[in-house]
Order: structure tokens, then sequence, then C-alpha cells
């Protein structure tokens, strides 16, 4: 097994179950449970995008926690004014942060837990076209796995 998959693996697990707790235990057939998992897709994605964005970008001063980091994202990529910024939904934030999230490099053990526990039987329609809050919760991101080379 690749380094890391299985605390990757791991984390992924703990995502599923944010969204099962936002969203509720599936009630009908395999589609729901899928669903869940594109949504934990898009998630992972963005906190290994967001780590690494916070390992060149942070400081002492500015550590860049929770969604900060996105927020910075936007601003220096952008130029938009923090109030713009701070009234974005949480689907803007993705959408606006979209190209850079599906071309960021994952390591290894990241890409291996996805082939493993994410990526089989994937639904052709995708996450839950909706975002609910607290799906995502910017400060489940220190239980990710930290000893990635990127």
């Amino acid at each position: 097994m690749i380094e890391n998959t299985q605390s990757y693996a791991e984390f992924f697990q703990t995502l599923i179950s944010q969204i099962e707790s936002v969203r509720g235990k599936p009630t009908t057939g395999a589609g729901f449970y899928t669903q869940m998992k594109a949504r934990a897709i898009q998630i992972f994605r963005m906190e290994i995008y967001l780590r690494d964005y916070r390992k060149k970008y942070a400081t002492v001063w500015m550590p860049l926690p929770g969604i900060s980091a996105a927020n910075h994202r936007i601003l220096t990529k952008f130029h938009w004014t923090i109030p713009a910024i701070e009234a974005l939904t949480i689907e803007q934030v993705f959408f606006a942060l979209h190209d850079e999230i599906v071309n960021h490099p994952i390591s290894e053990g990241a890409e291996a837990a996805l082939k493993q526990y994410a990526l089989r039987d994937m639904p052709a329609e995708g996450p839950f076209q909706d975002f609910l809050k607290n799906e995502w919760m910017p400060e489940i991101a220190e239980l990710m796995p930290s000893d990635d080379p990127f």
C-alpha cells in the first residue's frame, strides 16, 4: 500500500460522515451514497489544495486557517474586495477555485485512497446539486495527513 493511503482513506470517511450528518442517512438505493462520495471527493480535493496553499502562503501572523485560505486565494486571483469575497456562497468559492483544484497535484497516497474508496461506482450525475451548510467544515482539515511532499 502506498504511504498514507490509509490516513487519507480515514480522512475521506470522516468527510462522508460529516456529509451524512448533514444530509441524513440514505433512504433510497446506492445513488444517494454515491452522490455523498462525489461531494466528499470535491471537499477532499479542496482540502488538499488549501493545505498546500497554506504551506506556501501562511505565516505565523497570518496562518490562513479554515476558509480564510480560500478567501485569500480568491483575493489574489480576482482582486475582489474582502466584503465581496466574504459574501460568496460555498458553491461560489468552489466554482471560483475549480480550475486550480482540479489541476492541483495530489500525492500517491491521496490518489490511491480516492481510487480505492471513492471512485468506484460513481454516479453519472455527480454530487448533489445543492451544497448544504456544514457539509464542508474547513476545520476538519486538521485531520488530513500533513506529510505530503506537495
